[in-house]
């Protein structure tokens, strides 16, 4: 069996887009399915380790390609025997429906996140805001053609994002719920050991991913800035997206500039996991990520006392206070809260790394490969 296994986004290999769509494609190599990958620019995948983009403009792009990462599809088409494509919301699902209609093949769509229920005005007071990272979405949403829900079979990672799927029309029969699939950590670099060292020399709180506004390091900041514990470090491991002068700014503002270490490199997360007092991720929305997040899965595969916003991504992945602390979004009290009880019980920290390893060992099996593609 060959499948062609296609993403609309390539360039940058720490987006959580990427991260899914290999770790896919590493789990159909152990399952002896061979697998042609593909991007709107061919089969040569890009996917630099690092790359500074802005935000608006990296989703501006994934927009215009889709006109040729159609094109790529039907070139594949007659050279395998099914097509995957992982798109990055349902609004573009539409891009399934097509392609299933020109290449007569049997096509598999994963839809990486969710859809923003959000009512006009809310995505108003979101542009508003941020302009370059919400305008681009939401234009998207609203140009975007509906899905008519043609392809063989649709995989969600969340019961939220199927749910979204069913009452946007998808049959029952067609929806596989499956989480997305992690691909495998290389070996650890001297760099993040000595970040890890740097991690254990005091109580440490860690952030790795993107500084959009949808992920609420503004939040974490003015949480840190707020405990009464002076010996707490935190680090905040940027992964190229979004407004680095801003974040520095933040930090004289609340006077941490002597606390706060950025990282601006990738680093080994399970190193550094193992280090952390606990893992903070204040997610103010949860859309505009894969759901659930891949650097939770990260946490949980590796184990690690994790901060996390309640939101429906991560709904039903654990209970609060054993798997994780939950705050609410956007609630710089609460989650100084948790941060907080995360110094005052390292025992409880060390039950959840337990308690998070047994959840992801039996989350993670997924679905039967060679049956999704039949």
């Amino acid at each position: 069996m060959r499948i062609g296994l296609g993403t609309l986004q390539d360039e940058f290999a720490l987006s959580g887009e990427f991260q899914a769509f290999r770790g896919w494609a590493e789990a159909l190599k152990a399952a002896g399915i061979e697998a042609r990958l593909f991007s709107p620019r061919g089969e040569s995948l890009r996917g630099h380790p690092y790359l500074r983009v802005k935000a608006g403009e990296f989703v501006l792009r994934k927009a215009l390609e889709q006109w040729s990462f159609m094109d790529r599809c039907e070139e594949l088409a007659p050279q395998v025997d099914a097509l995957h494509l992982f798109l990055p919301s349902p609004y573009f699902l539409w891009i399934g429906d097509r392609v299933k209609r020109r290449s007569g093949k049997t096509v598999v769509v994963t839809c990486l996140g969710e859809d923003p229920d959000l009512s006009h005005r809310q995505w108003l007071a979101l542009c508003r805001r941020a302009p370059r990272f919400h305008a681009v979405r939401y234009a998207a949403r609203l140009l975007s053609p509906s899905s008519r829900f043609l392809c063989d079979r649709y995989v969600a990672g969340s019961d939220f994002v199927a749910g979204q799927l069913r009452r946007a029309g998808c049959p029952k029969d067609k929806l596989v719920v499956a989480l997305p699939r992690l691909p495998a950590e290389p070996e650890p670099d001297a760099r993040s050991r000595e970040l890890a060292l740097e991690l254990s020399r005091r109580p440490s709180f860690l952030y790795v991913g993107h500084f959009l506004p949808n992920k609420g390091v503004d939040v974490l900041l003015r949480a840190f800035a707020r405990l009464c514990a002076p010996e707490a470090g935190l680090m905040l491991v940027w992964s190229g997206l979004g407004d680095l002068p801003a974040v520095r700014r933040e930090l004289r503002a609340l006077r941490l500039a002597e606390r706060v270490r950025i990282v601006e490199h990738p680093v080994h997360l399970s190193t550094l996991f193992v280090r952390a007092r606990a893992l903070v991720l204040p997610f103010t929305a949860s859309f505009g990520q894969v759901s659930p997040p891949i650097i939770l899965l990260e946490a949980l595969r590796a184990g690690v006392p994790a901060i996390l916003s309640r939101a429906p991504a991560v709904a039903g992945l654990g209970a609060d206070g054993e798997t994780f602390w939950l705050a609410a979004p956007g609630d710089a009290r609460e989650l100084q809260e948790k941060m907080e009880a995360a110094l005052r019980e390292p025992d409880g920290g060390e039950r959840m790394r337990r308690a998070q390893r047994r959840l992801y060992g039996g989350l993670s099996a997924g679905p039967d490969l060679k049956r999704l593609y039949g």
